[in-house]
């Protein structure tokens, strides 16, 4: 078992999938990948629907929450910030497109971006995402 640290800044630090039926998408991954589910908690505040944690070996692995109406069903990597506003901030002036900025908990502020990868495959560039084996990986090009 491979344990990760993801509490540094620019490391990408939880993975989930919206679905317009998480219950379906449950019933798909969890025999898929050997996952359990934790009970339903709410999703982030404005989002209507549940959220469901995944757990390999007792252990977080991702989730699966409920997409907005009119929303395309996906999967959404968290890349951990120092700021979320400043980050917002960043990515704006960089291109990015703000889909939503939320509160997860006490101590969780979140925001949801789109945004195309202008440069990949390069040294310290996004090299790729994928859900594998119930791993998910994501990569970066060495520098």
């Amino acid at each position: 078992m491979t344990a990760r640290d993801t509490s540094s800044v620019g490391v990408p630090c939880w993975v989930d999938t919206w679905q317009p039926d998480p219950q379906a998408a449950k019933d798909f991954y969890g025999p898929l990948f050997g996952w359990t589910f934790d009970d339903p908690a709410p999703m982030p505040s404005g989002l209507d629907g549940a959220y469901y944690v995944a757990r390999l070996h007792g252990q977080l692995v991702a989730g699966i929450g409920q997409a907005p109406p009119q929303s395309p069903p996906g999967w959404i990597t968290h890349v951990r910030v120092d700021d979320v506003g400043e980050a917002l901030v960043r990515s704006e002036r960089a291109g990015g497109k703000r889909l939503a900025p939320f509160d997860a908990g006490a101590d969780d502020r979140h925001a949801v971006l789109v945004d195309g990868a202008e440069l990949a495959n390069e040294p310290n560039s996004w090299a790729m995402s994928s859900l594998r084996g119930g791993t998910f990986a994501v990569s970066a090009a060495a520098g």
